[in-house]
């Protein structure tokens, strides 16, 4: 804030909420919508649509350190969100992540840990502009 710089997106990372049970899409919106509320606070002139257009989300592909799990139709879920308030930024947390795991390899860095194709985050994250 001293050196005037002001982010044109703020991104959550919405995921390790702490259960297997969370329901993502729902614990995603809600984070999404609680940010809403604070950026309101900050920048009290601007109208709902363009605090949206100030808002990202960041994703986890897949399962998560904590046991979560953002499957396809959960990223539909989050994408339709985004899509519908136009959010500034909808993003995956990596891509190198965005295929399924193969035998012998344990989720992490190299796979989502569910069933999809190769780059089923990617393709449906980018098909259209938000």
């Amino acid at each position: 804030a001293s050196i005037g710089f002001q982010p044109s997106v703020w991104t959550i990372m919405p995921f390790d909420f702490g259960s297997s049970s969370t329901n993502m899409s729902s614990a995603t919106v809600s984070a999404s919508e609680a940010l809403h509320a604070s950026l309101k606070t900050l920048f009290p002139g601007k109208t709902d649509a363009q605090i949206y257009a100030m808002q990202g989300i960041s994703t986890m592909n897949g399962i998560t350190d904590n046991g979560e799990i953002i499957t396809l139709a959960v990223a539909q879920a989050i994408y339709s969100y985004a899509a519908q308030h136009n959010l500034g930024r909808l993003t995956t947390w990596a891509l190198n992540r965005d295929r399924a795991c193969t035998t012998g390899l344990s989720v992490g860095t190299s796979c989502s840990g569910v069933t999809q194709q190769p780059l089923d985050f990617t393709k449906m994250f980018v098909r259209g502009h938000l």
